[in-house]
């Protein structure tokens, strides 16, 4: 499959602009004029193993996956600064962008006692207004 797409897939309306909006596969999608169009901002921010993106079995194959599908959980922009990204997936991983997309960091291993393969249901971000800092 070109994108994977969660049943629970993640919808972030950005809170400096209304018009643009987030969603997320294993890649995070961005539009500007109210879903006409959507762009791909992100490389793939899960983990990406194969073996935990089986099909589920049974007498008929179907779309579901087992034990994760590898897909995006989670999206939120920075309520402080614009272009702060932060994605949680179904399969552990943390990302983090500091401008829009255009480059990503997996800040996973800064997040103790993260369950490896957990799901990250929900990211929040907070930006200082002094320095620049992000953390999540």
């Amino acid at each position: 499959m070109k994108y994977r797409w969660d049943w629970v897939t993640p919808i972030a309306i950005s809170p400096h602009d209304h018009n643009r909006v987030y969603i997320g596969a294993q890649k995070v999608f961005m539009t500007t004029n109210g879903g006409q169009s959507w762009k791909v901002i992100s490389p793939d921010l899960t983990a990406n193993n194969p073996e935990h993106e089986q099909d589920s079995g049974g007498i008929t194959p179907d779309d579901l996956v087992t034990f994760d599908g590898a897909t995006i959980y989670s999206i939120a922009e920075s309520p402080v600064k614009a272009g702060v990204i932060g994605t949680g997936s179904d399969d552990g991983q943390v990302n983090v962008t500091q401008d829009g997309g255009l480059h990503w960091s997996n800040v996973t291993k800064n997040i103790p006692d993260l369950p490896a393969w957990g799901t990250v249901w929900n990211v929040s971000l907070r930006t200082s207004t002094r320095g620049g800092a992000t953390s999540l």
